[in-house]
């Protein structure tokens, strides 16, 4: 790769552009999630809304919202939450 070339798999990324990483998909992480796309959504002039990626390690959203049945361990020997 070159100075100032893209990276592969960047190609939407604008040179400049802020990025913010949310860790889980619970409640928290959900409201953080609704309020930049709110932010997003409103469009206020001069206001620079970063791209945003959210990561779960749950097979599914929600965290604590998100009951289960299981108890214990899941299949990769981490707490089920909702068992805590």
């Amino acid at each position: 790769m070159h100075p100032g070339e893209t990276p592969p798999g960047e190609k939407d990324y604008v040179r400049g552009q802020q990025r913010t990483a949310v860790i889980g998909a619970g409640p928290s992480g959900m409201a953080a999630l609704q309020a930049f796309d709110a932010a997003k959504r409103q469009g206020n002039e001069g206001e620079i809304v970063p791209e945003i990626v959210c990561y779960e390690k749950q097979d599914d959203w929600g965290g604590q919202w998100n009951y289960s049945w299981r108890t214990g361990t899941d299949h990769y020997g981490e707490p089920v939450p909702s068992s805590m």
